[in-house]
C-alpha cells in the first residue's frame, strides 16, 4: 500500500485480468508513491463501469495502448518543480475543481494557475468520469509532467471529447505525450483539441503529425501561436495528405513561411476533409499564396473558411487569390486582412467577385487599397447577392472611394456588415453614406470610425437617422472629431425617430464636452421611456 495526496490508499498490486482493465495500469501508474501528487483509482470491474458503458477491455486495447501508457506514466512520474505539501487554501480550491469536473458537462478551469502540482492533483477526477464532456484548462502553467498525469487518467475516460490546453507550457515534450495519447484507443474519443500558445516547435509538431497519421477521430486541432517552422509544418502537411477526419486546422502565428505553405498546399491537393484552414501570421508571402490557392482550386476538400491574414501577400499573390475566387463554389469566408495587395491585387479580387456567388465574408482591411483599387469591388457589390460582410478598414480609399462604395450599396448588394474605419473618407464620404442609408435595406452594422467626418458628417448622418430605417442597428462614429454640434444633431434624431431600429451608436474619442454627452444620454433615456421595447446604447 501507498498513500495518495488525499490520504486515501492506492493499491499497487495487480488486479486479476478479469478485472477488465489494462495490466499496464498496475504499478506503472503508482504515481503518488513517486511524489507526483497524483491519486489514481485502483481499477474497476466491469460491473462497476458507468451505467450504459462497457469497462475498458484488457484484451482489446491493452496491446495497442501499451506504449502510450508506459510513456505517459514515465512522464507523469517526474516530480513537479514545486516541492512540499499543497497549501490548505489551494487544496480546498482543487477539491472544488474536482467536484466540478465530476458534476458538469462543460467545465471551464482556465486561468486558475494550477501548475503541474494542481494538474496532477485534479487528474484523478478525469478517470472514470461520466459527466464532463468539454474541459478548458487554458492558461494554467501546466507543463509536460502535469499534462502527462491528466492524460494517464484520461486513458480511463469515455466521455471527454473536447480538451482546451491553450496558453500552457507543454513544449515539445508535452506535445509528445499528447501525441501518444492520440495514438491510443482512449485518444480516439477526442474530437476537439487546442494546443495553442504552448511553445511547441518542430519536434513537437512531428510527434503530433505521427499521431494524425493514426488517429481517425480528431476533427478540430488548434496549434496557433507556437514556434512551428518549415520542418514541423512539412511533417504536418505529410500527415494531412493522408488524414480524412480533420476538418479544422489552425496554424496561425507560427513560422510556416513560403516553403511550409507550399508543403501544405501539396497536402491539400490530396486532402478531402479540411473545411476550415487558418494560416494567419506565417509570412507565406506571394510564393506561398500562389502555391496554396492554386492547390485549393484542384483540392477535393471543400474549404469553406480560409484565413491568410498578415502574411505579406502582395499583388502577385492577389492575382492567384482572384483566380481561385472566380470559379470557387465552396469558400464562404476569406480573411486577407493586413497584407499588401495594393490596388492591383484589389482590382483583380474585385473583378472576380462579379462571378462569385458563394463568398459571404471578405476581409480586405489594411491592404493599402486606394480609390482605383476599390472601384471594381464597388461595381461588383451592386450585383453580388452572396456577400453579407465586407471589411475595408485601414485602406486610404478617400472620399471618392467612400462615395463609390456608398453608391454601390444604395440600391444594390446584400451586405449586412460594412466596416470602413480609418479610410480617410472625410465629411464627403459621410454625406454619401447618409444618402445611401435612406434607401439601403440590408446594412445592420456600419463602422465609420476614424474618417474625420466632423460635425458636418455627423449632422448629415443624423438627418438620415430621423427617417425610418428598419435594418441599421449598430453605427460606430468614434474617432471622427465630432463636437457638441454633431452630438446635438444625433441626439435630436434619436428622439424624433419612433420606429428607428438603431440600438447602439458609438461616439468614443471625439471632442464632446459634458453637454454633448448629456444630450445623447438624455436622448437615449427618453427613447427608453417613450417608445416601449426600444433601447439605444451610447458608447462614449
Amino acid at each position: 500500500m501507498s498513500t495518495g495526496v488525499s490520504g486515501s490508499p492506492v493499491l499497487l498490486t495487480a488486479p486479476p485480468h478479469d478485472a477488465g482493465i489494462s495490466p499496464v495500469l498496475v504499478g506503472g501508474l503508482a504515481l503518488a508513491a513517486l511524489g507526483v501528487g497524483f491519486f489514481f483509482l485502483r481499477g474497476q470491474k466491469s460491473s462497476d463501469a458507468p451505467s450504459g458503458e462497457a469497462a475498458p477491455s484488457a484484451t482489446s486495447e491493452a496491446a495497442g495502448d501499451l506504449t502510450a501508457e508506459l510513456t505517459l506514466a514515465q512522464a507523469a512520474a517526474k516530480k513537479p518543480a514545486k516541492k512540499g505539501k499543497l497549501g490548505a487554501e489551494f487544496k480546498t480550491r482543487l477539491d472544488g475543481f474536482c467536484r466540478t469536473l465530476r458534476s458538469y458537462r462543460e467545465v471551464d478551469l482556465s486561468g486558475q494557475n494550477l501548475g503541474d502540482e494542481g494538474a496532477a492533483y485534479i487528474s484523478e477526477s478525469f478517470a472514470f468520469n461520466d459527466a464532463a464532456q468539454s474541459v478548458n484548462l487554458g492558461g494554467n502553467q501546466i507543463g509536460a509532467p502535469g499534462i502527462a498525469a491528466i492524460l494517464v487518467a484520461m486513458q480511463h475516460n469515455t466521455r471527454i471529447s473536447s480538451l482546451n490546453l491553450s496558453g500552457n507550457s507543454l513544449g515539445d515534450e508535452g506535445a509528445r505525450f499528447v501525441a501518444e495519447y492520440l495514438k491510443s484507443g482512449a485518444g480516439s474519443r477526442l474530437d476537439t483539441l487546442s494546443l495553442a500558445s504552448n511553445g511547441i516547435g518542430d519536434e513537437g509538431a512531428r510527434h503530433l503529425a505521427d499521431a494524425l497519421q493514426l488517429n481517425t477521430t480528431l476533427t478540430n486541432l488548434d496549434l496557433g501561436n507556437n514556434a512551428i517552422d518549415y520542418d514541423g509544418s512539412g511533417a504536418l502537411a505529410q500527415a494531412l495528405s493522408g488524414n480524412s477526419s480533420l476538418t479544422q486546422l489552425t496554424l496561425s502565428g507560427n513560422y510556416v513561411g513560403g516553403l511550409g505553405a507550399a508543403a501544405l498546399a501539396a497536402a491539400m491537393r490530396a486532402n478531402t476533409s479540411v473545411v476550415d484552414l487558418s494560416l494567419a501570421g506565417n509570412g507565406i508571402g506571394n510564393e506561398g499564396a500562389k502555391a496554396l490557392f492554386e492547390a485549393l482550386k484542384e483540392s477535393k476538400a471543400e474549404v469553406g473558411t480560409l484565413d491568410v491574414s498578415n502574411n505579406g501577400i502582395g499583388p502577385e499573390g492577389g492575382l492567384a487569390i482572384a483566380a481561385y475566387l472566380s470559379g470557387n463554389k465552396t469558400c464562404k469566408s476569406l480573411n486577407l486582412y493586413m497584407n499588401d495587395l495594393g490596388d492591383e491585387g484589389a482590382i483583380a479580387i474585385g473583378s472576380s467577385m462579379a462571378s462569385n456567388s458563394t463568398l459571404t465574408t471578405l476581409e480586405l482591411g489594411g491592404n493599402n487599397v486606394r480609390w482605383s483599387g476599390v472601384k471594381p469591388l464597388a461595381e461588383a457589390l451592386r450585383k453580388n447577392e452572396s456577400l453579407s460582410s465586407l471589411d475595408l478598414s485601414y485602406n486610404p480609399i478617400g472620399a471618392d472611394g467612400g462615395k463609390a462604395v456608398a453608391e454601390a450599396v444604395k440600391f444594390g448588394g446584400k451586405v449586412e456588415t460594412l466596416r470602413l474605419g480609418w479610410c480617410k473618407m472625410e465629411k464627403q464620404g459621410g454625406a454619401a453614406f447618409a444618402d445611401a442609408l435612406r434607401y439601403n435595406g440590408s446594412i445592420s452594422t456600419l463602422d465609420l470610425r476614424g474618417n474625420n467626418l466632423g460635425d458636418d458628417g455627423a449632422i448629415a448622418l443624423a438627418s438620415t437617422l430621423q427617417v425610418v430605417n428598419e435594418t441599421l442597428t449598430f453605427l460606430d462614429l468614434g474617432y471622427n472629431e465630432i463636437k457638441d454640434k454633431g452630438a446635438f444633431a444625433l441626439a435630436q434624431a434619436l428622439k424624433n425617430n419612433e420606429q428607428g431600429s438603431l440600438t447602439t451608436i458609438g461616439v468614443a474619442n471625439n471632442y464632446l464636452t459634458k453637454y454633448g454627452e448629456v444630450a445623447l444620454t438624455e436622448a437615449a433615456d427618453l427613447v427608453r421611456e417613450l417608445y416601449k421595447g426600444r433601447e439605444v446604447n451610447i458608447t462614449f
